[in-house]
This record gives C-alpha cells, sequence and structure tokens, in this order.
C-alpha cells in the first residue's frame, strides 16, 4: 500500500476516535462497555466506561450530522442518572424521582405538624370547662376578690372579654398571618400558648388567671388563620378540601380526646392526692403544644427552602390568581394588592356576606360544646369527670362526620353541595330542638339519650361550619388575603359568641328551665 495511502488511513481512524470520544463526552453516542454485563452500569468488580445513551428528544439524523449543532443539543438532555453503591451492586436512581420523593415526605411532614397544631390547640381550649366547676370553688379554687362579685360574675366577666379577644386577634393579626406566613405564625403563637398556659397552672389569684387566659384566647385567634395560610404556603390547590378537612377532624378530635384525657386525669388517684388537680391539666395542656411546635420548626423550614429553591411549586398562584395578574413571577401580589384590598373588594360580593353570615351563625350554635360538662352536671346529675368525657361525644360527632365527608366535599356539583349542607343542618337544628323541648318540660331525655343528641348535633354541625367558608378564603383570598378573609369572618362570629358566653355564664346551671 503506498505511504500516502496508509497515512490518510491513520489520520482518518485518529480522526474517527476522537469524534466518537467527543460525542460520547456529550452524551450522543454510546461507548461499548468493556464488560459482558449489563450496559450503562458503572460495576464494583469490572471497572468499565459509563455506557451514556443518548437523550430521547435527540433524533438519529442529528447524531449522524457529526455533532453539528452541538450547543443546542447540549440544553434539549435530560439530567443525567445519580450512581449509588449498594452491597457491592450499583443503583441508577434518576434524580427527578428522588426530588419528588422528598417533597412528598416534606408534605406528608407538614400534614402532621398541622394536625398536632390544631389538635393540641384546641385540646388546651377544653382545659377551662372541664375545671370551671373546680376553679370557681372554695375549696379547690382561686383566689378571687371579694369586692368584684361572686366567682361566677367574675368568670363570666373573664369569658366575655377572653372571647373579646378572641375578636380583636381575628380583627388584627389577620393581615400579619400573610404578611408573615402561616408557618412562621404558628410556630411563635405555640411558643407564647405554652408559657401562658404554664403560668395559668403557676397562678392562684384570680387576676393572674384572667390576664393569662384572655392572652391565651387572643393568640389563639391566629390558630385557625395561620393554619390555612400554612395550606396554602405547602399544598397546590387540588389538596385544600382534603388538608381542611384534616384540620377540622384535628380539631374535634383534640377536643374529644383531651375531654377523656382531662376527665381520667381529674379522677386518678394523683389528681385525689393534691389540693387543686386543675393544675394538672393546665400543665399538660402547656406540655402539649411543644409536639407540634418541634414538628412546625422542622418541617417549616424545609418547606421554606423548597420555596426559596423553587423545587416545591407550592407557592406559585392559583390558577385564579394566574389568570387574574398573570404568570409573571417576577412581581408577586403582594406589591400588586394588600391583605385589605383584597378584603375590600370581596365585602362587595353577595357570597361573601352568604358565608359570613353563616360562619358566625354556625359558631354562636356550636357554643353548646363549651358548656356540655356543665349541662351534663347541672341537668342529668352527672359528676365532674363522667361530664368531662361526655363533652368528647360533640367532638366525636363532628370527627366523625369530617373523617367521611371532608375528601369528597369539593368533588361536588354545586346542587349537591347544597343539599348536603340542608340535610346536614337540618339534622343537626332537630337534634338542638330535642335539647330544647327537654329544658322547658315537653319531653324528657335520659342521659343517655341526651348524649346521642349530642354526637348526631356535632355530626350534622361540622361539614357546613368549617368546610365552605374555609375553601372560599383560600381560593378567593389566596396567599395573600386568605388569613384575612378567614379572620374577618370570624370576628363577627366571636363577637356574636362573646354575647352568648357571657350569657351562659350568667345563668344559674343548676335550673334546667335556664338552659
Amino acid at each position: 500500500m503506498p505511504f500516502l495511502a496508509r497515512f490518510r488511513m491513520i489520520i482518518n481512524a485518529i480522526l474517527f476516535i476522537l469524534m466518537t470520544q467527543g460525542l460520547s463526552a456529550s452524551g450522543l453516542v454510546a461507548v461499548p462497555s468493556m464488560s459482558t454485563r449489563e450496559p450503562g452500569i458503572l460495576h464494583s468488580s469490572t471497572l468499565t466506561a459509563f455506557n451514556v445513551r443518548p437523550s430521547p428528544r435527540i433524533g438519529l439524523d442529528e447524531i449522524n450530522n457529526g455533532g453539528h449543532g452541538r450547543g443546542r443539543l447540549l440544553s434539549q438532555r435530560h439530567p443525567r442518572p445519580s450512581l449509588f453503591m449498594r452491597g457491592g451492586a450499583s443503583i441508577v436512581v434518576d434524580e427527578e424521582d428522588v426530588e419528588k420523593e422528598r417533597i412528598k415526605r416534606t408534605r406528608a411532614g407538614m400534614t402532621v405538624a398541622l394536625f398536632a397544631t390544631h389538635f393540641t390547640v384546641m385540646g388546651a381550649k377544653v382545659g377551662l370547662p372541664c375545671c370551671l366547676a373546680m376553679l370557681t370553688s372554695q375549696s379547690t379554687g382561686l383566689t378571687f376578690s371579694s369586692s368584684k362579685g361572686t366567682p361566677q360574675e367574675q368568670f363570666a366577666r373573664i369569658l366575655g372579654l377572653s372571647t373579646m379577644a378572641i375578636a380583636g386577634g381575628k380583627l388584627v393579626l389577620g393581615p400579619l398571618i400573610d404578611r408573615v406566613g402561616g408557618i412562621f405564625s404558628l410556630r411563635v403563637a405555640l411558643a407564647f400558648l405554652t408559657t401562658m398556659l404554664g403560668c395559668i397552672a403557676l397562678g392562684q389569684h384570680i387576676s393572674v388567671f384572667a390576664i393569662c387566659w384572655i392572652l391565651v384566647d387572643f393568640i389563639f385567634s391566629a390558630c385557625w388563620a395561620g393554619c390555612l395560610n400554612a395550606v396554602h404556603q405547602s399544598f397546590p390547590e387540588e389538596d385544600w378540601s382534603t388538608k381542611v378537612g384534616i384540620l377540622a377532624v384535628a380539631a374535634r378530635s383534640g377536643n374529644c380526646l383531651a375531654f377523656l384525657i382531662f376527665g381520667t386525669l381529674l379522677s386518678s388517684q394523683m389528681a385525689q392526692d393534691i389540693k387543686q388537680p386543675w393544675r394538672l391539666v393546665f400543665w399538660v395542656s402547656a406540655a402539649m403544644q411543644l409536639v407540634p411546635l418541634t414538628l412546625l420548626t422542622y418541617f417549616g423550614n424545609r418547606i421554606s427552602e423548597n420555596n426559596n429553591g423553587d423545587a416545591i411549586k407550592t407557592v406559585a398562584m392559583s390558577d385564579s390568581e394566574s389568570e387574574k395578574y398573570g404568570d409573571d413571577k417576577a412581581h408577586t401580589l403582594q406589591s400588586i394588592l394588600s391583605p385589605m384590598k383584597v378584603l375590600r373588594s370581596e365585602i362587595g360580593k353577595l357570597e361573601f356576606w352568604q358565608h359570613l353570615i353563616s360562619r358566625a351563625c354556625l359558631m354562636v350554635f356550636s357554643c353548646i360544646l363549651l358548656f356540655v360538662p356543665t349541662l351534663m352536671n347541672g341537668v342529668y346529675g352527672m359528676n365532674s369527670a363522667d361530664a368531662a368525657r361526655t363533652g368528647a361525644v360533640f367532638a366525636g360527632g363532628c370527627m366523625l362526620s369530617l373523617s367521611l365527608s371532608s375528601n369528597h366535599y369539593g368533588k361536588l356539583t354545586r346542587l349537591q353541595k347544597a343539599s348536603t349542607l340542608a340535610s346536614l343542618l337540618g339534622l343537626s337544628t332537630c337534634c338542638a330542638l330535642t335539647q330544647w323541648a327537654h329544658m322547658v318540660g315537653r319531653i324528657t331525655l335520659s342521659a343517655s339519650a341526651s348524649v346521642l343528641s349530642m354526637f348526631l348535633w356535632g355530626f350534622g354541625f361540622a361539614i357546613p361550619f368549617y368546610i365552605p367558608p374555609s375553601l372560599y378564603a383560600l381560593k378567593r383570598g389566596g396567599r395573600v388575603s386568605s388569613a384575612t378573609i378567614a379572620d374577618c369572618f370570624d370576628f363577627v362570629g366571636f363577637s356574636c359568641v362573646a354575647v352568648f358566653n357571657r350569657y351562659m355564664a350568667l345563668i344559674d346551671h343548676s335550673i334546667q328551665t335556664a338552659w
């Protein structure tokens, strides 16, 4: 063979090798593996070249072009898989799958954290009705000021003021929660609640109890709105109905189990051995707040990191917000609208007033929960421990209704929603009328029949109270005003409740017709 032909052959071979190596480095051409095992896997026992397969987006005609337009093709390649060695065998892990799994775990953890938050807060709230008789007793109660009326009158004023504190908190804290975020506001609220409940457990004078309980109720007002805002921060819109249902289940299960736990605690030997057993209830209430505080700190930080890194897209605007304001993420909603401006725009709509009136009326309608132990003790003759356990029945009915129906409510048509709500409210109203008929002497209920009535009352009440107004606040308020709208509903409701609670605290609970 002539020298020139040999030289040309050598040059072509060198160019072919160089071109092949260059294309394989960019993921366009696969390099054959030296191992007889499965190509494309780096084995621990035999060192082989990693066989990078071409991206499915790249056509064969572009590969055969010799790599022309290579810069454009590089931007189209999928991310390479990650390699992990385990027990001598290698595993190829898709980074996208790892990211999805991490997001799934973070959301699951956040669900648990929000459930625990509302569970423990609502559980702590029933500490007062469980201990009200003990707190006003001369032998086990607080030290009262003789110049300010009877213990019942002083507690009536405290309940009225604390309910007004809730209403004031709803008015003031909603825009603040929307500004700083639901997760952060919940952490602050839980830390403050722990401190105030501990002060109640240590205090003796009625003035200390009054100040701390009013502050407890003021901070308590932030919890529902904070949870709703945290739902908007952490989950996509298709999950909102389920998560609101979970929060409502947490509230009623917290009520239910707290009544049972506190009733059992007050009847325990440890409570019998101390002079003021009600202190145990408030110590347990304070300690319970540490569990959700820890969970929110851990998972809340992960949500914040994901949001900052744009890994979880749950902070993106909802569909309705995107249509209204566009998809330009450089201009957030907070630079366009303030929470109060969103609220003012919603106030002019009929649907807003329908939800507001419904929420306020149902809030008064459910106030019987606060007085269930007192009712069962004064009217049906139950002892304090059994009466406290009976308070769990109303909450249990709520919990069952929410567990069965909250997941399906968002999938119903408008007509189906209306018929469902009307049926549930009709059931709850019949139960309330049955209790009224017993109080005025039209019928006679046994204690067990009254307990069943309380269960059905709670079952019919829960869905209409929790789900429709909360979904409205999330969808119409978005991340910029969901807490403000929810707190506006509750402000009106708790203002009505303040008047009702003061009246209920002043009546003689031992007289059946007074109820």
